[in-house]
């Protein structure tokens, strides 16, 4: 039985070429280049492992994680699909998509907002909902915790790096939305979650479209990222008994549970 070596998982900067690492000699690399670090694909990986399989994984940026999928040290990247480049050779599997969405009471009377709109009151010191349509209300504002998995977002799709003062920081979407129910004022910006709980929250439409599914995979919706699998081309046989971990019904749960959208 081959050695089970668990899960290695160490973090890299910026400044250390992947091809340059020296790797443990395992079956099966695997580099998360994920901004927040994917919790399912750490959990894969121990099932993985734990069939007596040897895997490590390890972190990195996606601009190192492709150079050594190239240099052959990773078998497989998890990356945002907007950084592989035109050139890239290997195999390219749909992993989850990341979804930044604005939540809002139901008794709300507005119901779209503009990425420049929802830009400039979250810069705000003490904006109105009349400054998207709404009644004369100081708006209420949520987010999840630029701390947590899924704070980075708004920074990155809002494109603003000074947030204003008055936004409550939450643990994670079923906080924000679990406020936002109770909160008429309220205006959240969280990941998504596929089934809302309770009658009393919605979700907002960016731009005239709603963060539906349908939109999401059409690339309709803008504030979304594609995460794929990107797999060597000279990818060794592990890496096929691997890839059934990530299409099953354990991984889908793991991954609802952190609020990202499973790729179909």
């Amino acid at each position: 039985m081959k050695r089970f070596f668990g899960i290695f998982l160490t973090f890299l900067t910026v400044a250390i070429g992947a091809e340059t690492m020296d790797m443990p000699e395992v079956d099966l690399q695997i580099v998360d280049a994920t901004f927040f670090g994917c919790t399912a694909l750490k959990l894969a990986a121990l099932r993985y492992g734990s069939a007596g399989e040897s895997v490590a994984t390890t972190r990195c940026d996606a601009a190192n994680a492709l150079r050594g999928l190239e240099a052959g040290k990773f078998h497989i990247a998890l990356v945002d699909e907007a950084a592989i480049p035109k050139q890239f050779n290997g195999r390219i599997v749909p992993a989850f998509y990341e979804v930044l969405v604005g939540y809002a009471h139901i008794s709300n009377r507005v119901a779209s907002i503009t990425p420049a709109g929802i830009s400039e009151v979250w810069r705000g010191v003490r904006p109105a909902w009349s400054a998207l349509g709404g009644d004369a209300r100081d708006i209420h504002r949520y987010m999840i915790s630029v701390k947590k998995n899924g704070g980075e977002m708004v920074e990155t799709f809002l494109k603003i790096r000074t947030q204003g003062r008055g936004i409550v920081e939450l643990n994670d979407t079923a906080e924000v939305v679990l406020y936002v129910s109770r909160d008429p004022a309220a205006l959240a910006l969280a990941r998504y979650q596929e089934e809302i709980p309770g009658e009393s929250v919605r979700t907002l439409a960016v731009g005239g479209v709603l963060p539906s599914r349908k939109n999401i995979e059409s690339g309709k919706y803008p504030w979304c990222r594609r995460y794929v699998w990107a797999i060597s081309a000279a990818a060794p046989e592990p890496v096929k008994k691997f890839l059934p971990y990530l299409s099953g019904d354990d991984f889908y749960r793991a991954l609802l549970a952190e609020d990202l959208l499973p790729a179909r």
